[in-house]
């Protein structure tokens, strides 16, 4: 599991259960963040916006995450998605580096590969 934090307060965890590795990005559901409706207002209060009752906040150098050992995993963007109709947290990371992605996520890149091959076009 992986832990956002924000000024030293963990804002949820995630497994980052889905990703793209040609792209450097993982998402996934966002747990222990309290309540849905909480969050929406605490994004809101961190600059973020509202439409359609989807509440979004950009996250950025202010925000870490770190693995279940406590090692960072280094990325360039991402978001927090909040949909408290639906009871729904998101959370998407953009710009992991190559290397970092293998180490990190290596069964994201293991199921690319293999829907590569299933294509052809991995030989």
């Amino acid at each position: 599991m992986y832990r956002l934090i924000h000024e030293n307060n963990v804002i949820g965890v995630s497994a980052l259960e889905s990703g793209d590795p040609a792209i450097g990005s993982a998402s996934g559901d966002l747990g222990e963040s309290g309540t849905s409706e909480g969050l929406s207002q605490w994004i809101l209060s961190k600059g973020g916006v509202e439409e359609d009752g989807v509440f979004l906040l950009e996250i950025g150098k202010a925000f870490l995450v770190v693995s279940g050992d406590q090692t960072p995993v280094p990325f360039s963007g991402g978001s927090i998605i909040c949909v408290p109709a639906d009871d729904e947290v998101f959370l998407e990371l953009t710009g992991i580096p190559a290397p970092e992605y293998v180490h990190f996520f290596p069964r994201h890149v293991k199921a690319f590969q293999q829907s590569l091959s299933a294509t052809g076009y991995n030989d």
